[in-house]
């Protein structure tokens, strides 16, 4: 990445467990029983997912700190929230977990479009890298032969990045901002 792009994004964690595979009867006694991808409006949101093989997804933002320490209290947060969201599955296994970095910028918008002179990315998919990043990739290259126009993009992609205020203190102030959505999202 350029250096002069350096302190425009904020790595913030994103959470994972999963179940193991829930009986008909299980899904049925929770009232779920959809496999559609489905999200609450918190700030700190949980995203949710039952897979085709009865496997139940359940994910949250939220960690700040990367240690093993970290990722144990952050493990145990996960499976209070999955637990106070899906009380007929409090007594369910959970055995896999996993947490990861996602990219975030200031305008809390995906952006694909020319960096500096000559150089295009598309950057920032704020936990949708994976449905983003091919499609994004895509556009990048048609840019870059000629095909396409940075212009043809959706305006709200195409905004100007801009940098965090005072970078060197952002995940000092993730800190504060993830302890006032918690009190806000309760």
């Amino acid at each position: 990445m350029p250096s002069a792009l350096s302190g425009w994004f904020l790595p913030i964690l994103s959470n994972i467990l999963v179940t193991r595979p829930l009986t008909v009867s299980e899904q049925q006694a929770q009232g779920w029983t959809s496999t559609e991808l489905a999200a609450d409006t918190r700030n700190l949101l949980h995203y949710v997912r039952l897979l085709r093989d009865g496997l139940f997804l359940f994910g949250m933002r939220g960690g700040t700190g990367l240690s093993s320490r970290d990722e144990v209290a952050m493990k145990r947060n996960v499976r209070a929230s999955f637990e106070c969201l899906f009380p007929a599955w409090a007594h369910i296994e959970t055995p896999h977990f996993w947490s990861g970095l996602e990219c975030l910028s200031r305008n809390l918008s995906a952006y694909i479009g020319p960096l500096e002179q000559g150089q295009y990315a598309p950057l920032a998919y704020h936990g949708s890298g994976v449905a983003m990043a091919s499609w994004a990739g895509r556009q990048i290259a048609d840019i870059i032969a000629g095909e396409t126009e940075a212009l043809d993009m959706p305006a709200v992609l195409r905004q100007p990045l801009q940098p965090f205020t005072l970078p060197g203190f952002r995940r000092h102030y993730l800190k504060a901002a993830y302890t006032w959505y918690g009190l806000k999202d309760h």
